[in-house]
């Protein structure tokens, strides 16, 4: 399992723009997944051509909201009870796509900052497939039984002249969907883009670099400082100053010095020794 701990600047372009796009469709799916307009449907009620009264049902995961628009609109929002079980699916599906969306975030974040490793590189991808399917299949599971019963309101309202009504699929499916798109064809095939890419080997410390620049000598009597790309340091030792304490020495006559000369006839080892006289060493 090869790693490094390069940082920012040793992940590849295509991990950085894939890590972008897969916050921006987090945020998509966290509008989607709170605000209650997965579906909408509008209603009109013309007593005579005086006034006419328009209304709107508006379906999330977690709530739903019923508002009256007369001059002014008034909207009442309720949390959802009692759904049937195709309902209570979509959540599901829609709970483990978000909670997936966070863990590849963070393992992304990771991958962005910290170290990179092929392991952890193909969990995050197979992690955020996971979890755009999850969203996918939410959003085909509602699309299919909100048709349904679509249905069967407009089937009561096209009985009653004075009501006209038409649903929609509202802004939350939309951003959801975009969501799911986004990691399905933009962040996926950019992390298999990244994931095909070598990881580059670890970077050696500091400690390291300084034992793999082996020294060379030279006999030149100089330093060669190397290229780029090449750890080797020559030095040269011919016709260089010795350097630190050395030590010197003083060539002086042989013999005792003169204030030290004997004052007697006979020399050092029994030879004459010449005397001195008005302080003048060695005069006769």
């Amino acid at each position: 399992m090869a790693g490094r701990n390069g940082g920012f600047s040793a992940t590849t372009v295509s991990f950085k723009i894939g890590t972008l796009v897969l916050f921006v469709s987090f945020i998509l799916h966290v509008v989607g997944f709170s605000v209650a307009r997965w579906a909408t449907i509008k209603m009109s009620f013309s007593g005579n051509e005086l006034f006419e009264i328009q209304s709107y049902y508006h379906a999330g995961l977690w709530q739903h909201c019923g508002c009256v628009e007369f001059g002014v609109e008034t909207c009442v929002c309720t949390s959802r009870s009692g759904d049937p079980a195709w309902f209570k699916a979509v959540q599901a599906m829609e709970i483990l796509g978000l909670i997936g969306l966070i863990g590849t975030g963070i393992i992304s974040l990771s991958l962005l900052f910290y170290k990179q490793t092929m392991t952890t590189k193909n969990i995050n991808i197979f992690l955020l497939a996971v979890s755009a399917v999850c969203i996918v299949i939410g959003l085909i599971i509602f699309g299919v039984e909100n048709t349904k019963d679509f249905k069967d309101v407009f089937a009561i309202t096209d009985a009653i002249d004075s009501v006209d009504a038409h649903g929609t699929l509202s802004t939350s499916f939309i951003l959801c969907a975009i969501a799911a798109g986004l990691c399905l064809f933009v962040c996926l095939p950019l992390f298999a883009v990244d994931r095909s890419t070598p990881i580059p080997p670890p970077l050696p410390t500091a400690q390291q670099q300084m034992f793999q620049a082996p020294v060379q000598y030279s006999n030149q009597g100089q330093v060669i400082v190397p290229p780029p790309g090449q750890a080797q340091v020559f030095i040269g030792t011919v016709g260089q100053q010795p350097t630190g304490y050395m030590p010197t020495y003083t060539y002086g006559q042989h013999g005792l010095p003169p204030a030290y000369a004997p004052q007697t006839s006979a020399g050092p080892y029994g030879a004459p020794s010449p005397q001195q006289t008005d302080g003048i060493p060695y005069k006769a």
